[in-house]
């Protein structure tokens, strides 16, 4: 037979130094994952009119982003689509929106687009 080493495990409530980081050790942080905002996940589905009204909520009053995402829409040739089949509720939203923003020169030409869209589907 031959002497086999066995292993020794620290003692209760003993540090294992093994592990203890040292002064010139690297240290590598896990990347944080980013998530999409609720918009971004609708617009990725291709839920495009929920996408739309997720982005109007009033939590989420921030212009530029709204028209962003209208901007998208226009993109992808699927602003009609989003438009369509709204309830008042939905289109009083929408309208206010337009309203309150459409003087603003930086956002006038999609929402111009918009309203004629809007006009064209509605009347």
């Amino acid at each position: 037979y031959k002497p086999v080493a066995i292993p020794t495990y620290p003692k209760l409530g003993e540090k294992i130094t093994k592990d203890t980081p040292k002064k010139d050790d690297i240290f590598i942080s896990k990347p944080v994952r980013e998530h999409l905002k609720k918009y971004d996940q609708l617009l990725k589905g291709f839920r495009i009119s929920e996408a739309l009204d997720a982005v109007l909520e009033i939590r989420c009053r921030r212009p530029e982003i709204t028209v962003a995402i209208m901007n998208e829409l226009k993109r992808r040739g699927t602003l009609k689509n989003a438009l369509a089949g709204r309830n008042e509720q939905q289109l009083s939203t929408l309208l206010s929106f337009l309203l309150k923003h459409l003087v603003e020169p930086r956002f006038a030409p999609i929402l111009v687009n918009v309203a004629d869209q809007i006009i064209d589907i509605y009347s």
